[in-house]
């Protein structure tokens, strides 16, 4: 005790210890990143003051050409990288002619010559009619030039520009005073930078144009390049002509192809195709931008009649707050707008399928049965359908097709009650692999950053923007199948590591004799049990006998409702409509007032409890026993799930190598190009036998 009572002693007060604390945390030794930081930001700024000359070298002339060193240089080609040279040397680099900005030093600066180059045509014929159109040119570097074009009989002034990388921006080229055509480099350019950066093209036009503005230098063309671009529809155009030339049809998921051949309808029930849907209420259109009605549906666009009634399904749940959008729409959107979002169809692969505009407030059960519908009428007879939406529930009971499955996704699903759990969920149907159901969310996290371009786009460009976006992303899917395939063997690992896991901390906790396979039997008896009582609660829930359990449910409804209009508003757009939320909870708190007054005087016996409201459909709060029965039945499902998912990519591989010989078929008969690969495709029946054992022995690896 005493030498205990000495330590303490001897210890520093709190505040002593939390003085030492802050002076090691301020007077810390740098790390040797912070070292290297240093010294990097110390060398970089002798390094700005020691080639600041240099760089004001690069614009100006100040010596004899770099080629001959003879005479004075004083022309300037900077895309063939001859910064100083005479003019006879600059002739002799350019003979053949090529469409550069040429510069010449006046002095104090480059100036741009304005000289015309003449364009050749590409092949030599016998016509004698020939003639030079002129023409005003944007190079690659976003600046102007003036062509000389050599047009005959027998050649186009469009296929002429368009052999030399040039892109006629006015589709009537005879009623215009002056051509302008764009080099395809930067409509390249423009179009990448746009996708993958989000930025608008006028503003990518601006920022090409302004590109010298810190250097005192102004504009580097006279052109207004975005007028030119979109004035006459060229730079959608060029886009249209971009996906007919990178795969000549809308680009589709190659996992998710299904032939439509006889000896391929038996494979195609194998394993199912997936239809995730999901609505995005970020991409909005306003009514003055533009005066053109809505389209009609042409691309991955498909009709809604939005006219028609559904109601959902009985057995949905009550507390299950998707699609309610049309209560969290202000008065001011509802006139201001006339799309209120997308809503989007997708495969497991994060591939666009189908789109719809969003015409109504609010996320309507007609948008996901139309696209279903269609997803039906594409695919064959007898070929499964996964259907995965976040209000399944609601959506089943509209479809009687024995071979469409409905799934809520695997981030959705503990929003539902618990039978809607066991039913729905996306790890509860058969067939479904380890999809999670959330590739429409992935599509939403790249395409919610146009939001403020289309909402200022006429419905025409509008529509064209959005089919080109999906062809885009289905294009890259295409590069990237089999990345995607080769990565569903790491989730596979993964996911059956956390199931022995699990399981053994389960069977930890509950005393299970047997092996893997006597704990899997046991569970698919709990299920059945689980399915059993849940079947009748919801049936005893809906026979609407009694009415205690009839204002139950009203009650139970009006508490969800005020729940999630709570929570929605400390959001940030729920702070900006507060008056119309309050005014909605109002109205719900006088109707469950109502209600419960009414229950009070027809059952004085019974009292209502707040907390009695949300509980899991009036099944009152899950016990202990089937809390168990429940995690053990969830992994039951993830077992099965797991071992679908290899036969799922098994079947996934031959999809897209089908899709690929198919597309290989097309493109060879169209070009007639590589008749040997034709051939090899085209074997017998002997080969292709053989192809499909080499193909069923590099999918073995995948288990």
């Amino acid at each position: 005790c005493a030498s205990s009572k000495a330590n303490l002693d001897d210890e520093p007060s709190g505040q002593e210890t939390v003085e030492s604390v802050e002076d090691d945390i301020l007077h810390h030794a740098p790390s040797r990143y912070d070292i290297r930081r240093e010294m990097e930001e110390e060398e970089w700024s002798r390094l700005v003051h020691r080639l600041s000359d240099g760089f004001a070298s690069f614009f100006i002339s100040d010596g004899v050409c770099s080629v001959c060193h003879d005479v004075r240089g004083n022309f300037r080609c900077e895309k063939c990288n001859l910064l100083q040279v005479c003019e006879k040397c600059l002739s002799n680099v350019h003979s053949h002619n090529p469409p550069h900005v040429v510069r010449k030093w006046n002095g104090s600066c480059f100036e741009t010559v304005t000289s015309p180059v003449r364009i050749a045509r590409r092949n030599a014929c016998d016509c004698s009619a020939v003639h030079s159109r002129r023409v005003l040119g944007v190079t690659e570097e976003g600046e102007d030039i003036v062509l000389l074009v050599e047009v005959c009989e027998c050649s186009d002034l469009h296929s002429t520009l368009l052999a030399h990388g040039f892109w006629i921006t006015q589709p009537l080229i005879d009623s215009v005073r002056e051509i302008i055509a764009v080099h395809i480099g930067l409509l390249l350019l423009l179009d990448s930078v746009s996708s993958r950066c989000t930025a608008s093209l006028s503003s990518l036009c601006n920022a090409l144009q302004n590109s010298r503005s810190s250097l005192w230098l102004g504009s580097r063309t006279r052109i207004d390049l975005f007028r030119v671009l979109n004035t006459s529809g060229c730079f959608r155009a060029f886009r249209r002509l971009l996906q007919d030339v990178r795969w000549g049809q809308k680009a589709s998921c190659p996992a998710c192809f299904v032939a439509r051949s006889d000896s391929d309808s038996a494979s195609a029930g194998s394993a199912p195709t997936f239809l995730m849907l999901d609505a995005c209420f970020g991409l909005r259109h306003r009514k003055q931008a533009g005066k053109a009605v809505i389209p009609a549906a042409s691309g991955f666009f498909v009709d809604v009649d939005v006219t028609q009634n559904q109601e959902p399904n009985v057995s949905h749940c009550p507390n299950f707050t998707a699609g309610r959008g049309q209560g969290l729409v202000s008065a001011s959107d509802r006139q201001k707008l006339d799309v209120f979002g997308l809503f989007c169809g997708s495969c497991r692969h994060s591939g666009v399928t189908y789109l719809a505009d969003v015409v109504t407030p609010g996320e309507r059960l007609v948008y996901s049965s139309a696209m279903v519908n269609k997803a039906i009428e594409d695919s064959l007879p007898d070929q499964k359908i996964i259907v995965s939406y976040d209000i399944a529930c609601k959506l089943s009971g509209r479809f009687n097709d024995s071979n469409v499955a409905f799934a809520i996704p695997a981030f959705h699903a503990y929003g539902h009650k618990e039978s809607c759990q066991l039913k729905f969920g996306i790890r509860s149907v058969a067939g479904a692999g380890l999809t999670d159901g959330e590739s429409c969310e992935r599509i939403w996290s790249t395409a919610r950053r146009f939001g403020p371009q289309l909402k200022e786009m006429t419905h025409t460009n509008r529509r064209d923007f959005l089919n080109y976006w999906a062809d885009s992303i289905n294009f890259g899917r295409i590069n990237n199948i089999s990345v995607w395939l080769f990565s569903r063997e790491k989730v596979a690992k993964q996911s059956l590591q956390r199931f022995y896991s699990e399981v053994s901390e389960f069977r930890s906790k509950i005393s299970i004799d047997g092996d893997l396979s006597a704990f899997l039997a046991i569970c698919s008896v709990w299920e059945k049990e689980l399915l059993e009582q849940y079947s009748a609660a919801d049936a005893a829930s809906h026979s609407r006998k009694d009415p205690a359990e009839d204002a139950f449910f009203q009650l139970q409804q009006i508490s969800c409702d005020r729940r999630f209009l709570i929570e929605h508003a400390v959001t940030e757009s729920g702070q900006k409509m507060n008056k119309a939320l309050n005014k909605t909870l109002r109205k719900l708190n006088k109707k469950g007032e109502a209600l419960v007054r009414k229950f009070h005087e027809r059952f004085p016996t019974r009292v209502i409890h707040q907390p009695s409201l949300l509980n899991d459909g009036g099944l009152g709060s899950p016990s202990t026993d089937r809390s168990r029965k429940r995690q053990a039945v969830k992994l039951l499902h993830l077992y099965l799930r797991i071992e679908e998912e290899a036969s799922l990519v098994r079947v996934e591989v031959r999809r897209a190598s089908n899709f690929f010989a198919t597309a290989l078929l097309r493109t060879r008969s169209e070009t007639s190009l590589l008749p040997n690969e034709i051939n090899l495709l085209n074997d017998d029946n002997d080969s292709s036998t053989d192809d499909d054992e080499e193909d069923d022995e590099a999918v073995d690896n995948f288990e």
